[in-house]
């Protein structure tokens, strides 16, 4: 059987996207949660900084935001796609960073549910559906779908870096040990909230899912 970290590789897709699979840091446990498809209460375009994501709230099925640009435009890797409203502040943490000595890369942005579909796929034959289901979120729950996360690489100290600096830029990393969602730590995975509520998510001690909610109400 070849190795884990062989197995979860970059991915292409029939759509000629590239996605990156990151191996799921080591002795951080994943709660049981109910699966359901049940529609997340705030699921505008233009709720962006308020939609709530997770095995148990979705998407609508064509959910695609319509200013989807390059995230060339932040002088990052021009297959990617993300919201127009991230690019500047997205430019000006790349900036910081690299006055910092820190090299900035992403390996995943904007995902259709299409494309979602393929990886949980992909991941299913390589690893098994209990796997599956603890690294990929199932068409629909993914946060990458709403064109506001991202993926960075862990080049040159970059997740060392984000952890404390990224909340400053308007970025939260979605899933942390102090997380009550049902996914597995993720120090890669940041979701641009506005500089506003990224900086009270950190004040909070909150998971950014579990302060939304909080919130908004959906608790």
């Amino acid at each position: 059987m070849r190795p884990l970290t062989a197995l979860l590789c970059t991915i292409v897709l029939a759509t000629g996207a590239w996605l990156t699979l990151t191996p799921t840091l080591a002795g951080t446990p994943t709660t049981s949660c109910e699966v359901t498809d049940q529609l997340a209460e705030h699921h505008g375009y233009d709720e962006w900084d308020r939609t709530v994501l997770g095995p148990d709230r979705r998407l609508p099925d064509d959910y695609e935001p319509p200013d989807l640009v390059s995230a060339a435009g932040a002088n990052l890797d021009a297959r990617f796609l993300i919201r127009r409203l991230v690019v500047d502040d997205l430019r000006r943490m790349r900036q910081a960073a690299s006055a910092e000595g820190v090299r900035l890369e992403i390996g995943s942005a904007y995902r259709s549910a299409h494309a979602q579909a393929s990886l949980r796929q992909a991941t299913v034959r390589e690893l098994g559906p209990r796997a599956a289901e603890r690294l990929v979120a199932r068409p629909g729950h993914s946060e990458h779908q709403l064109g506001t996360a991202l993926d960075f690489s862990d080049t040159s100290g970059a997740h060392i870096w984000l952890a404390t600096n990224a909340s400053r830029f308007g970025f939260v990393r979605s899933y942390g040990s102090e997380s009550r969602q049902c996914t597995d730590r993720e120090d890669w995975h940041y979701r641009y909230l506005g500089v506003d509520t990224a900086r009270a998510v950190v004040a909070s001690g909150l998971a950014a899912n579990d302060y939304l909610s909080r919130r908004h109400g959906e608790e």
